[in-house]
């Protein structure tokens, strides 16, 4: 949740228009849990078809007026909506389906929607709620989506996509901004909430996980991280794995919780970690073209700043238009101010990284991993254990598909009460 600006005025509590969106949703609740499942697909494609169509009128209406909203610029909000509608067309929610079936019989049980489910997004990546607002509208729970105040324009447009072209589902989503200090509002939407959703801070999630109904079914998803590695075994084109790792970076401004914040490069390679951080800002401005920043954050440039000046005195850094590439000689893992800062670090094998990692314990989110076929299973079970849910090749980290577990939490059991027969 967003805290107010300094010296905004606070306004009216939104409590309300929650009330009157939490009853417009209970009404569809009954009519959707009785939608087979082919027909939710279906309309759930159409839905993410039309924001794909660079000429659908909703999709350039949020090109004009969510940039300025999320901080981002107009390529990288286009960016944002084709990386998540990409993944949620019925091919991908038909293998989310798959995935999430495993081998259950058909006769073996029964499941029942839970209700409606409450999405709470976080203000850093505009695009995080959606996958697991899909997931619910497929397990047949209508969904109220809560931006945060002064983000309201995405929010407002995918409900507007789904009352148009939704089919079955075109009541079946309300969008709403409101602050996260209007209790008014909160409280509200969260004694309608079968199924509570939230991103933010450690300390936003933990109050709204205080704050749900005692039977809610509560998916909290605080900070975390993400680092990218290579490896003396990596295949593929390195100009190749560059470009594709300073996308990843690009992408949301490299505020999302797959956003790498640390390159390690496995020493005794082609290249050592500072000839991999000179590459790495030679062919940034390529990405950056692709993917302009937004507007820069004045608190965000003032840690950007600290951030180098103590990587000139331990190292080196590479700078250009927009962005840094900081050779550092430790391998210890340190946060980074984000502002598309990459820290470049040696490790002597692959099979270390949980050494240097250790910091990040329980936070790490995702490893974009250029590494051998030989290291990858360890280095699955070694991320894994420091709480990855996600490795995958450079330049892939920030299209994550439908059937993606963030947290390594289910995606459509939790808005169901399963009932077993037999």
């Amino acid at each position: 949740m967003s805290a107010p600006r300094p010296g905004r005025a606070r306004g009216p509590s939104a409590a309300g228009e929650v009330a009157a969106a939490v009853a417009g949703l209970e009404r569809t609740a009954g009519d959707l849990a009785s939608v087979p499942a082919a027909a939710l697909v279906a309309d759930l494609d159409r839905v993410a078809r039309g924001w794909l169509d660079p000429e659908d009128p909703l999709r350039l209406e949020a090109l004009e007026r969510v940039p300025g909203q999320a901080g981002l610029s107009r390529e990288g909000v286009a960016f944002g909506l084709d990386a998540a509608f990409s993944a949620l067309t019925a091919e991908g929610l038909r293998e989310l389906v798959r995935r999430e079936a495993g081998d259950a019989s058909p006769g073996d049980s029964a499941t029942v929607p839970r209700g409606m489910s409450l999405h709470v997004q976080a203000g850093n990546v505009f695009t995080a709620a959606l996958p697991r607002l899909f997931a619910s509208l497929l397990a047949g729970c209508p969904a109220l989506l809560k931006a945060p105040g002064d983000q309201g324009a995405f929010t407002d447009l995918l409900a507007r996509s789904f009352a148009d072209r939704g089919g079955r589902l075109s009541g079946a989503v309300r969008g709403v901004a409101w602050r996260g200090d209007d209790a008014g509002a909160t409280g509200t939407a969260l004694a309608a909430a079968a199924v509570v959703v939230a991103y933010g801070s450690d300390d936003a999630v933990g109050a709204l996980r205080a704050a749900a109904r005692p039977d809610a079914v509560f998916l909290g998803f605080p900070h975390r991280a993400s680092v990218a590695i290579f490896g003396r075994g990596a295949s593929g084109a390195l100009p190749d794995l560059l470009h594709g790792l300073a996308l990843d970076v690009c992408a949301y401004d490299q505020r999302g919780c797959l956003s790498p914040q640390v390159l390690y490069v496995e020493e005794g390679g082609a290249l050592s970690a500072r000839d991999a951080a000179a590459a790495i800002a030679a062919g940034f401005p390529a990405a950056a073209r692709a993917l302009p920043p937004g507007p820069p954050d004045p608190a965000l440039q003032a840690a950007r700043y600290l951030h180098l000046e103590a990587a000139r005195f331990d190292g080196e850094v590479f700078e250009g238009d927009g962005f840094a590439v900081c050779f550092r000689p430790d391998p210890a893992f340190a946060p980074g101010p984000g502002a598309r800062v990459l820290d470049v670090r040696p490790l002597p094998s692959v099979r270390d990284l949980a050494t240097p990692l250790a910091p990040l314990a329980g936070r790490l989110q995702g490893v974009a991993a250029a590494v051998g076929d030989a290291e990858l299973p360890h280095l699955a079970r070694a991320s894994g254990r420091l709480g990855a849910s996600r490795i995958c090749r450079p330049g892939r980290l920030q299209r994550p598909p439908a059937w993606w577990r963030s947290d390594g939490l289910p995606i459509l059991s939790p808005y169901a009460r399963t009932v077993g027969i037999g």
